[in-house]
């Protein structure tokens, strides 16, 4: 804030919320007052707070916000409850009641559940577009989680234990948990890679772990870095797509069908574009479908192929759950 020697104001008001602005509106609009209104944090040059379905990746991001619960008033209100308000359709919240605070919350990156950690040691999956936020599923961790991340491609839940340095795993194709790690919990680590490696910061350095959970790989004061993974190996391609190692034998497509591998859907359309253009820069062939007459979601899919057997074949590459989707032919999506 730029501040002139000798400026006095009528008016200073704390907080920029909903309520602050409106009252800051009204004090100044006669323009016979001066009103500072302030609040705290930095700029907002983000994308995901320019964007309006982008609300999900800043309500647990504590550099945006400082994430308290309400506690409800003695004798006048329901034991404590969650709720969504989605950018579109801002008028209805959308409420569940949780019974007991909530330790962590996350998001799945395709936006349709939402993972929230209880205080009896287990995590409730709710779909975010129900009404009342449905229970998707009911994971039991091995104790109480004070922070939850969850893999970019959506294949594991990280739950970060209320006492020591370890990281539980939950499979989300199963809703299980399949162990744990050892190492410190950062911004930046532990973290799941495309290829479903996950790294850990134990001491001085960084660890590899298999999706068997066996040590495959140790960098030395690596540690001391900051870590990003990414779909990328100069090596070799990420993914060989399935059309050539399709036998002769397989069935091809009905006469004017497409096959698809599905790998997530999505009713944020700048979300479904983005997984897309992270799967291309993999190597792989993705693109987006649109909505359908009657569906309200994106589609985000490999493909097409020339036969369902290669849709499958490349399905099981990705190590995360796909779904096998058809449709009468149309233009490529772009």
């Amino acid at each position: 804030m730029n501040k002139q020697a000798g400026e006095t104001w009528d008016y200073v008001i704390v907080g920029a919320g909903a309520a602050g602005c409106v009252l800051a509106n009204r004090l100044s609009a006669s323009g016979r007052h001066r009103v500072l209104l302030l609040e705290a944090g930095g700029g907002d040059r983000r994308l995901w707070i320019r964007v309006p379905a982008g609300f999900s990746r800043t309500l647990a991001d504590p550099s945006l916000g400082w994430r308290y619960l309400n506690q409800p008033a003695a004798g006048c209100c329901a034991p404590l409850t969650g709720s969504v308000l989605d950018p579109a359709d801002a008028g209805v919240e959308k409420f569940r009641r949780l019974g007991a605070r909530p330790d962590a919350v996350a998001f799945a990156p395709s936006e349709y559940e939402l993972y929230v950690a209880l205080p009896d040691g287990s995590v409730l999956a709710l779909d975010r577009y129900s009404r009342s936020l449905d229970d998707v599923a009911r994971m039991r961790l091995p104790g109480r989680a004070r922070a939850l991340r969850v893999d970019p491609l959506g294949r594991m839940l990280l739950a970060r234990p209320a006492a020591g340095d370890s990281t539980w795993l939950v499979d989300l194709a199963t809703r299980d948990v399949i162990g744990a790690v050892p190492g410190a919990w950062r911004g930046d680590l532990p973290a799941v890679a495309p290829d479903g490696t996950i790294l850990t910061a134990e001491g001085a350095d960084v660890v590899a772990y298999a999706d068997s959970l066996t040590v495959e790989g140790r960098v030395a004061g690596g540690a001391h870095d900051r870590w990003l993974t990414a779909a990328w190996d100069p090596r070799r391609p990420a993914l060989q797509l399935a059309a050539a190692e399709s036998s002769a034998t397989a069935t091809p497509a009905a006469g004017g069908q497409e096959i698809y591998v599905q790998v997530s859907t999505t009713s944020n359309q700048a979300w479904a574009e983005s997984a897309a253009r992270d799967l291309r820069a993999a190597g792989m062939e993705a693109s987006v479908l649109p909505p359908a007459a009657g569906e309200d979601f994106y589609r985000v899919v490999l493909g097409p192929f020339p036969t369902r057997e290669a849709a499958e074949a490349t399905g099981q590459k990705l190590g995360r759950p796909f779904y096998i989707f058809t449709r009468q032919g149309q233009d490529h999506p772009q």
